[in-house]
């Protein structure tokens, strides 16, 4: 599965790979389920360049795999910190790919008081939305409150790794207090 608009920077839409037995039965539920478009040349033009651009790396510093890559550095220098398994939690625990869920044990009011107060110092927002996770819900027995995707893309691969971690620390360490 290949999301076009988070992997690629396109407009809506996925590519569903596998078995040709696979793809057959997915496409029987695909049109079921009223997605049989007229044309998808709207959709394939963007996600052939969001291809060219993001998995080639054509036309821009980082390739996807460099983005990845990034990512799987700078979250393993913040799970280094021994307080950051006491607040939250990445998921999966080493990314897959660009992206990845962070897991908080405090409220979004909290979270967002503390991301602002180590913006002061770091001037650097480890989040910009935040969701709460409801109480049904497996991880909310487990303590954790809030949650975020973190997504290596274009706009923030260029900033520098220690960058990351520190404002993470900093935003960890602000957390952990009582």
């Amino acid at each position: 599965y290949i999301s076009f608009y988070k992997g690629l920077g396109s407009i809506s839409g996925a590519m569903l790979m596998g078995e040709k037995e696979f793809c057959d039965e997915a496409r029987v539920w695909l049109r079921r389920f009223g997605g049989n478009l007229y044309t998808l040349l709207p959709y394939a033009a963007p996600s052939w360049a969001g291809y060219r651009r993001h998995v080639k790396g054509q036309g821009l510093s980082m390739s996807f795999l460099d983005k990845f890559n990034k990512l799987k550095r700078i979250t393993e220098k913040i799970e280094s910190d021994t307080d950051f398994s006491k607040v939250a939690r990445f998921n999966p625990r080493i990314p897959e790919t660009n992206m990845i869920h962070v897991y908080l044990k405090a409220s979004s009011d909290r979270c967002e008081s503390v991301r602002d107060k180590a913006f002061e110092t770091t001037g650097f927002k480890i989040f910009t939305r935040i969701r709460s996770i409801a109480e049904d819900d497996h991880r909310y027995s487990s303590g954790y409150r809030t949650s975020f995707e973190w997504t290596m893309g274009e706009a923030n691969s260029s900033i520098e790794d220690e960058s990351f971690v520190h404002a993470w620390r900093q935003f960890i360490s602000i957390l952990s207090e009582k």
